[in-house]
């Protein structure tokens, strides 16, 4: 892609690219915190446990369109709790009970590019 942007004579110098494996919900089974802070029904936990559980790593969580983290995650809050999960208000909050540190931790890929924009702006 920066080998792209050259060649349209783009600057570079801040574009440090990252795909994301799967998607911003893989993020959130890194941690019970931001769960347990959000959702008090003990099943819930339990199930989101288990999935998490399955993986290696919860960047693996997506096997397929049916399995991706939001749907996943989706099922077991819609059929354990009274509010359900919206990505907007409840993932931002899990997310910030978890920590970008706990995330770039557990993620490497995630991490190694939080770092380079760290780097980056440290320049």
């Amino acid at each position: 892609m920066i080998e792209l942007l050259k060649e349209k004579q783009r600057d570079t110098r801040n574009f440090i690219p990252y795909i994301q494996l799967h998607e911003f919900e893989a993020l959130l089974f890194f941690s019970n915190v931001g769960f347990e802070f959000m959702y008090h029904n003990r099943l819930t936990i339990e199930d989101l446990n288990k999935i998490r559980n399955r993986y290696q790593n919860p960047e693996e969580i997506n096997d397929n369109p049916n399995t991706a983290p939001s749907k996943q995650l989706i099922s077991v809050i819609e059929s354990r709790e009274k509010r359900g999960y919206d990505k907007y208000i409840h993932g931002v909050e899990i997310a910030k009970r978890i920590g970008i540190e706990t995330m770039m931790n557990q993620c490497p890929r995630f991490g190694h590019w939080v770092n380079q924009i760290i780097q980056k702006i440290n320049e």
